[in-house]
């Protein structure tokens, strides 16, 4: 996360309600200083957070980055939150499951973004050394014990939290869950950008409230050793940004057993995949576009929009288009299937 100081008197977070949709840079540029000319003048700060940012860290991708906000702003302060490397890959694996990625070992998580001292480095040399604040993602060292808290404390703005209110967490899923989205993720059909939105938009919901728990942790000496890996960088970090402690990150590996999680049993697995059907069936039930359903409702039977106009499920339209693009690469699929019906 970053932030940067604008002369007015309030913090804003701009929208990114489409910017993950912006291909081309100079239409990101036009909108992003169209947005921030129509902020009224009581703003002081302009946030920008993406995990992603720990990413860009080449010299020239920094650099343009920063001639891009130095149009808006006149200071900055670079917040990185830095977790125990085992702990953030751990954490990592379940997000990364939802998605595409097929590993069953949760260190297994891709090393991006983990050596700290790099990542630090780079964003110094361009924004300066007084603009870095590294924080340690650790129990006990954050505000609240919340990460939201503790980064707008961070930067002196101010967080309601209702009474009673419980801090957001990103919970991981039980070992079976893992398992049957990494299982469908090894499907090259299901697991194409187009099926993994529809299964995010239609099964993702229920599987993270359903599911939610502790996932698979390896084993505790594979967790040191894959630590002990970054000491020399983890060093370096705490010479440079926290002199005063003994150590960057804690050494207590008590939350992992000698053994590794065992892998799920099929017959867990079966049990959250049946739990998953019937959701879907749930959904299909509902949905307007099943034959029957306006009758059911109260509507007048027998009374369908024309085919073309019919409102179809995300499942339904991904199918759709998956036959157009066959008949495109065969185009007598549509002719024998017409001979043999």
């Amino acid at each position: 996360m970053h932030h940067a100081k604008r002369a007015d008197k309030r913090s804003r977070a701009l929208s990114q309600a489409h910017a993950s949709t912006i291909t081309d840079p100079a239409v990101f540029e036009r909108e992003l200083e169209a947005e921030v000319a129509a902020l009224p003048g009581t703003i002081h700060t302009l946030i920008f957070s993406s995990e992603l940012l720990a990413s860009r860290r080449t010299p020239e991708a920094l650099a343009q980055l920063k001639a891009l906000l130095d149009r808006f702003c006149d200071g900055y302060r670079i917040v990185c939150y830095m977790r125990r490397q085992d702990q953030q890959l751990v954490s990592r694996y379940s997000t990364l499951i939802r998605g595409r990625r097929t590993a069953s070992d949760p260190l297994d998580s891709g090393a991006d973004g983990l050596d700290y001292a790099e990542i630090l480095e780079a964003w110094e040399d361009v924004f300066g050394f007084a603009a870095i604040a590294p924080r340690i993602f650790e129990r006990g060292e954050l505000h609240g014990d919340d990460v939201v808290v503790d980064f707008l404390t961070s930067i002196g703005a101010r967080h309601h939290q209702p009474d009673g209110a419980e801090p957001e967490r990103n919970a991981s899923l039980v070992p079976a869950a893992q398992e049957l989205l990494r299982l469908l993720n090894e499907d090259d059909r299901l697991s194409q950008p187009q099926m993994v939105q529809v299964r995010r938009s239609a099964m993702q919901g229920f599987v993270n409230q359903r599911f939610a728990g502790p996932g698979r942790l390896p084993s505790r000496a594979a967790a040191i050793e894959h630590f002990a890996a970054y000491q020399a960088s983890n060093e370096a970090v705490r010479r440079r940004w926290f002199p005063e402690r003994q150590a960057l990150f804690s050494d207590d590996f008590s939350r992992y057993a000698e053994a590794a999680t065992p892998a799920p049993s099929e017959g867990e697995i079966l049990k959250v995949a049946t739990a998953v059907i019937g959701h879907l069936l749930e959904v299909i039930a509902k949905s307007p576009a099943r034959p029957g359903a306006a009758a059911e409702r109260g509507g007048k039977p027998g009374k369908r929009k024309p085919e073309g106009k019919q409102r179809r499920s995300p499942a339904e339209r991904v199918s759709m288009k998956a036959a157009r693009a066959e008949r495109k690469r065969d185009p007598t699929a549509r002719s024998a299937q017409g001979k043999t019906a």
